[in-house]
């Protein structure tokens, strides 16, 4: 059954986005056989969107005074 679902379009991906407000991390959509697997393992789908980080607030310089 899983032999089939091994070639590469089956793989879960994930990229991370980066802007000046931070980065966010998003997940493929799961095929049918990935969701068929967490099911008979009574797992939770992942979240599709994760890793929120916002660009840390740098302390004014020195033309802020």
């Amino acid at each position: 059954m899983l032999a089939a679902d091994h070639g590469w379009h089956s793989r879960h991906r994930q990229v991370t986005f980066a802007a000046t407000e931070g980065t966010v991390t998003q997940r493929s959509e799961l095929t049918p056989a990935q969701c068929k697997i967490l099911g008979a393992l009574k797992l939770p789908k992942p979240p599709r969107l994760f890793d929120f980080s916002p660009v840390p607030e740098l302390p004014p310089g020195p033309e802020a005074a």
